[in-house]
Parts: structure tokens; C-alpha cells; sequence
């Protein structure tokens, strides 16, 4: 019945794809430089993290075979692109722990253009590396995988990646089982903060531990898992999204965890949280739907202890923000509309919303197969790299932020 139904759907957005084409003019094509080809799915992964090197000369990307869909043991290829020459790939290494959403965390060490970090499996355990990129030479191991780095490449986060994956397919790793699949809330797992300089654990927040923290949708069959770990731009806090599903609905809500003063604190318990970004260590622009199914975006004031809607009316459905670092402005983009369509675009309060790119998002791209534009900036913020499959095969593409 699902199959039939996501057909006919499928059926519609094709029909209003050709209605459209024949009543509108075509919008003026945008110059896009391709990284990958129709041999491999060439990405990165999430938008948290800039595949730009600090330079803006390099790009990091993954490469799976074409014709592989799920992760399980397949390898991935990990590599660089050149910015000014998109046909030549540089690998440097491969790993079996990756996704769709999220790859393997690939990103490059705080600070370095030699050097990055990757998630990997060594002696079937979730580990990770540092490695150069020139030479290949593996620098530094440690114990854990992590989610995101500080910047200040002082502190790793770390989880359960197999427990996300069988809870959130498509942002963690299948290699290895799930110790915990029969604890709804277990006790031991939770989120770690490693010290890299002594690769151990400093400080684990227990999953079970948000059950001090109630909400009226709780209930004592559902299975919690954390996910969308993140430090603060001065390393001085992370937040995470605690999570949990009852029958088909998702529920999340968004903690802070304050590593001056050793604080927890939930910002957000009313509304369902989806996406972030940080603006500075005080304020984070959040993605969310509203009790009455709406979504919008919603600023967050950490020392105010305050949230206000921005754009209401403007942006009114779901995305992947990123703030430009200049005054309140951001980039963001869309989910498929009815025509299939995504779109990447640029909000300020001045300007309102300015579509910066639309491009089709193919019918078999779904699920946890799918694949988000996930819109990242260049250090000097004047390219985006972003994901898409709209000549067929999952590929990386750069534009000019103009």
C-alpha cells in the first residue's frame, strides 16, 4: 500500500513537473562546477561541517560505487578535489564506517590544510584517525568515533553510532550490532567528550539521564537516542538533540551542555527540533515544527533564556541553515516540493528570502537513500558546495555566492 501510494505521488509531482515546463520560461542555467562522475556517488555528507579547506583551494569528498544503497561493509574512498582542477580525485584513504547523511565525519584538523579526521573501523571497533593527506601517513588513532571535533581541537564527541543508525537510518554506522537494542533507555550509553590530547573519556551524559528532564509525550516503550552533536563556534559549549518515537511520530528536543560551569540545560521542550546552526556561543538558529504542524525558524538566546520566530510567513518549511557571518543573513534550502523540486537560498532581514538555486531531486533518491543539498560555505563565504543528484548519480557541486 505505501508503494502504491508514494507511485501515485510520484505520478502527480511528474505531471505538475510538465505543466510547469510548459506554462513557465526555464530560469537562466547557473555556472556549477561538478566534482565526481556517473561511475561513483561522489559527497561529502552534512552541512555542520565545511569540506573547504581553510585556504579554499581543496575540497574533501567521499566515493561509493554507483550501484551500492545501503553502507554495511562497503568501503568508501576518501579524498580531495582541487578546486581549479574538478576532474583529477586525490584519495588518500577508505573506511567502511560512513552513511549517507552525515559520510564518515570527514573534516579537516582545526587549524590545517595537511591534516584531517575521518571516522574508521580498526579491529571491529568504531574508531577514528588523523591522517595527512599527502603522504598518507596515519598521525594519530583514537578509541572512539567521533560526531564533531572543537574547534579549538581540544575535546571529540562521541556516540553510540550503531544505535542511531538502527533508530535514525542514514546518520550512523551498521558495521558492528547494537549492544543495546533490547534497552529503550540504556544506562551506560549516552554521549562522551574526549580529551584528544589523552584519547579518554572526560565526561559522559547518560541517556538515561533525560528522563530527569520530562515531556508529556514520553512513554515507557519508546527507545531513546541522541543525535546532531555540535560545538559552539569558542568551543565553550555543545548541543544535541535527545530523540524518541512513539508509533510513526518523532519527537526532539535541544539540550546545551556548558563545559565553563559544567551545566545542563534543555532550550527546547515544546516544539520539535530539526536542524541548527550556530551563530555564536550565545545564540543558535534552530529548524522546528510548531504544535499545529507548522514549521519555522527559531533564533535562541542562551543568556536571555529567549527564542523568537525569524522570517514567519517567509520560511515555512524545513532546512539545513547556515549563518553568513554578517549581520542576521543565512543560507538555507529546501525539501522536494510538489515538483520535485529543491532550492538553495539566501534569508536577511533587509532582503527577505533570495532563491539562489533550484534543481531536481531525482524519484529514487528517498528514504535514507535521499539526497539533502546540505549547503555549505567556503571560508571566505563566497562559494557553496552542496550535494545533489539532479544529473542522476549523488555528486558535489561548487557555485559563486554572489
Amino acid at each position: 500500500m505505501i508503494k502504491i501510494k508514494r507511485f501515485i505521488l510520484n505520478l502527480l509531482k511528474l505531471w505538475n513537473r510538465v505543466v510547469r515546463a510548459i506554462l513557465l520560461r526555464s530560469p537562466g542555467k547557473i555556472k556549477l562546477v561538478r566534482f565526481g562522475s556517473k561511475k561513483s556517488h561522489t559527497f561529502f555528507g552534512y552541512y555542520d561541517v565545511t569540506p573547504f579547506s581553510s585556504d579554499d583551494q581543496m575540497i574533501l569528498v567521499g566515493k561509493v560505487p554507483v550501484n551500492i544503497k545501503k553502507n554495511g561493509k562497503s568501503k568508501m574512498e576518501l579524498g580531495f578535489y582541487l578546486l581549479k582542477n574538478p576532474e583529477i580525485f586525490h584519495k588518500f584513504a577508505e573506511t567502511e564506517t560512513w552513511c549517507w547523511q552525515q559520510g564518515a565525519r570527514l573534516r579537516w584538523l582545526p587549524g590545517s590544510n595537511t591534516h584531517v579526521f575521518y571516522n574508521c573501523l580498526i579491529e571491529d571497533r568504531y574508531c577514528s584517525i588523523v591522517q595527512e593527506i599527502e603522504s598518507g601517513s596515519i598521525t594519530k588513532k583514537y578509541d572512539y568515533p567521533f560526531y564533531d571535533i572543537s574547534p579549538n581541537g581540544k575535546w571529540g564527541l562521541s556516540l553510540n553510532f550503531s544505535r542511531l543508525q538502527r533508530l535514525r537510518p542514514g546518520y550512523g554506522y551498521d558495521n558492528l550490532p547494537d549492544p543495546t537494542i533490547e534497552d529503550n533507555v540504556p544506562e551506560e550509553d549516552g554521549i562522551f567528550l574526549v580529551d584528544l590530547s589523552t584519547n579518554s573519556i572526560v565526561l559522559n551524559i547518560p541517556l538515561k539521564q533525560m528522563l530527569d528532564f520530562p515531556h508529556k509525550q514520553m512513554r515507557s516503550e519508546s527507545q531513546h537516542y541522541f543525535n546532531h552533536l555540535s560545538f559552539s563556534p569558542g568551543s565553550t559549549k555543545f548541543l544535541f538533540f535527545h530523540l524518541w518515537q512513539n508509533s510513526n511520530r518523532r519527537y526532539s528536543r535541544l539540550f546545551i551542555y556548558n563545559l565553563k560551569n559544567s551545566q545542563l540545560e534543555l532550550v527546547e521542550n515544546d516544539l520539535g527540533v530539526s536542524h541548527f546552526t550556530w551563530k555564536n556561543d550565545q545564540e543558535i538558529l534552530c529548524t522546528a515544527t510548531l504544535p499545529d504542524g507548522k514549521i519555522g525558524y527559531f533564533e535562541y538566546n542562551l543568556i536571555a533564556n529567549s527564542k523568537r520566530q525569524i522570517g514567519q510567513n517567509i520560511l515555512i518549511s524545513d532546512g539545513h541553515p547556515t549563518y553568513l557571518k554578517v549581520g542576521d543573513s543565512i543560507i538555507s534550502d529546501t525539501y522536494p516540493d510538489k515538483y520535485q523540486d529543491r532550492t538553495i537560498f539566501q534569508f536577511d532581514k533587509i532582503e527577505k528570502k533570495k532563491e539562489l538555486l533550484t534543481v531536481f531531486s531525482p524519484f529514487q533518491y528517498q528514504g535514507e537513500f535521499r539526497c539533502d543539498l546540505h549547503p555549505r560555505l567556503s571560508n571566505k563565504l563566497d562559494k557553496i558546495a552542496f550535494d545533489s543528484a539532479h544529473n542522476g548519480v549523488r555528486s558535489l557541486y561548487v557555485m559563486d555566492l554572489k
